[in-house]
């Protein structure tokens, strides 16, 4: 990372015009083109900055943290919000808690743990594909994977045979861990370059903190004995994922980063 450029979208938004200048004429020489041919040198960067799509102004009126409650953002945040915090407590006490919940099952915990987990390798190719898929995108795909994450785990709850459990892990870990790429690009598109990163140290220290408890509180429902506690609590969960995702209303398949504002 410390030989890495920054992004020359990044300084011009922030009026480094000069700074902005020299790394697109060093990044010319590296694909063997000169920064003439591509951006004349007649025209100022300042110049051709695309105005935001919204009219939003993203100046210093709020502080850069408190944009992303304003209002063109703040139903965005609120149910971003939401979703984040349900899908990263589901997943890390999903993966902490099931070789115990295995165990009270009878079943050999590290085997069940090896083939749920390798669930996950085609879930992943999945939403890259659906993630793209006309008529799909992100909310779609974020939607479908949510609601199947719920149903599988209502299966794992209350449906009890040797055969059941591991394909219902399986399928949990199919449709639940694809997500949190999913939701990392869905964040990451979901901001213009002057908040994006505000944004996401929002999203990620609100999560960390609301899992601050989730080790006790898994713990508890784990050791009480009654297998279909913890996965009934997590199918809960996960539903009020998707009760957030149904809210958001900003796709972001198909449209370009530079204009997504």
């Amino acid at each position: 990372m410390l030989f890495f450029y920054e992004s020359p979208r990044f300084l011009v938004s922030q009026g480094k015009f000069t700074q902005a200048r020299g790394i697109l004429v060093a990044m010319a020489r590296m694909n063997g083109k000169r920064l003439g041919d591509l951006l004349p040198e007649r025209i100022p960067l300042q110049d051709m900055i695309i105005p935001d799509s919204d009219g939003t102004d993203h100046g210093s009126s709020l502080p850069k943290l408190l944009t992303i409650f304003s209002r063109a953002y703040i139903r965005r945040t609120l149910c971003l919000s939401v979703v984040y915090v349900c899908l990263t407590a589901g997943y890390y006490c999903t993966t902490v808690f099931l070789p115990t919940l295995l165990t009270q099952l009878n079943l050999n915990p590290y085997f069940t743990s090896f083939i749920s987990i390798l669930g996950q390798i085609p879930g992943i190719f999945l939403i890259s594909i659906l993630t793209e898929w006309p008529c799909v995108g992100r909310l779609h795909t974020l939607r479908l994977m949510t609601f199947f994450t719920v149903v599988f785990f209502l299966l794992f709850a209350f449906v009890r045979n040797n055969v059941s459990i591991p394909v219902t892990g399986i399928m949990i870990f199919f449709f639940m861990v694809p997500m949190l790429p999913l939701m990392y690009t869905i964040l990451s598109e979901s901001y213009p370059t002057e908040i994006r990163a505000q944004a996401l140290n929002f999203f990620n220290t609100l999560s960390a903190c609301f899992n601050l408890g989730l080790p006790y509180l898994g713990g508890y429902l784990v050791e009480q004995g009654i297998p279909w506690l913890f996965p009934s609590m997590a199918a809960a969960l996960f539903a009020i994922q998707l009760v957030a995702a149904l809210l958001l209303n900003h796709e972001t398949r198909g449209v370009r980063l530079l204009d997504n504002v």
